[in-house]
């Protein structure tokens, strides 16, 4: 149902045209006083006020235009698709119904709300790697089987020897986990919203984390507490080797395109002494990123309580 537009008037151009002239001998003006010294004068200050009334109401003719909200809303997005940022934004697309908007206010707020979404979203892909599936990377390269979940780490379970410097902090981060012959790629990814402790600055403890809980399912231990939250790894049986895990590092670009651009790392551990050690990131990085894990956190719903958020999606090993 087309809403009427309280605003139209039939006589918008001649209207359009009165105010573009007058702003355009207002600016004349002004330019003319500008250039003979002339600024600090009031003929100056009353042209730029004339000019920035005339500008405004020129502007506001496009409101007088159309007949219905929803051709106003028509024009509006007319020459913005926003299908066509499906490939850059890292998020559930924007959209908007124009049938359902009711007022012209509706119509510029859902122009303005998706057209910024766009904006800041072309910002971000400057700095985002592109989807594809890197050369010789096995892992990540079949979405169905990759399983991905939100975590929070406590400071009991990066450091369960004790450390008192996180005052109640965590890391945050999004695993995403892949079943190969050849063992589990562990992927973390750095929380955008929450970088401090950050992933890199605790990698090898990650790692260990991750390691010494799939030991603890593996060994048959009751699944209580702790346990129950962080879902299987491994079906029960002989501890896995932790030779057969490999991990990776995902730092998506900063939100609204700011310094940090989107790596995706392999990272070398050595295992000494119960303990993943001496982080190497390889080099050179991936140039693209597996669609699996750019999708992740939108596929991924994430959880909220304050407790420790282990991955209950991880992928269970087959017999």
């Amino acid at each position: 149902m087309a809403h009427p537009n309280p605003y139209y008037n039939p006589d918008w151009q001649s209207l359009r045209d009165h105010h573009a002239a007058e702003r355009d001998k207002a600016q004349a003006v002004s330019g003319q006083l500008a250039q003979d010294g002339q600024m600090l004068t009031e003929a100056y200050k009353q042209a730029k006020a004339r000019f920035a009334h005339h500008q405004k109401e020129f502007q506001d003719t496009y409101r007088l235009e159309f007949p219905t909200v929803q051709g106003y809303a028509a024009w509006h997005f007319e020459t913005f698709d926003p299908a066509a940022l499906a490939g850059s934004v890292s998020g559930p697309m924007l959209s908007v119904d124009i049938e359902q908007l009711r007022s012209v206010e509706e119509a510029e707020a859902a122009w303005n709300r998706i057209s910024g979404h766009a904006e800041t979203a072309q910002i971000e892909a400057a700095g985002s790697l592109k989807v594809g599936q890197p050369p010789g990377l096995q892992a990540f390269a079949d979405s169905s089987r990759v399983r991905s979940s939100w975590r929070q780490f406590k400071e009991q379970d990066v450091y369960p020897e004790g450390y008192s410097r996180w005052d109640g902090a965590f890391v945050s981060t999004l695993i995403t986990v892949d079943e190969l012959d050849d063992g589990w790629h562990v992927c973390f990814m750095q929380d955008p919203s929450h970088t401090s402790p950050s992933v890199v600055n605790v990698f090898e403890r990650l790692a260990t984390a991750v390691f010494r809980e799939a030991k603890q399912i593996a060994a048959g231990q009751e699944a209580t507490g702790l346990l129950e939250r962080i879902g299987r790894l491994v079906r029960p049986r002989p501890a896995p080797s932790p030779d057969r895990f490999h991990f990776y590092e995902h730092i998506p670009a900063a939100a609204g395109g700011g310094m940090i651009l989107e790596t995706f790392e392999r990272v070398a551990l050595r295992f000494n002494d119960g303990a993943y050690r001496d982080p190497e990131w390889r080099s050179p990085a991936y140039q693209t990123i597996p669609e699996a894990l750019r999708n992740a956190p939108v596929a991924c719903a994430r959880t909220a309580d304050a407790g420790s958020q282990v991955p209950r999606a991880l992928p269970r090993s087959t017999p």
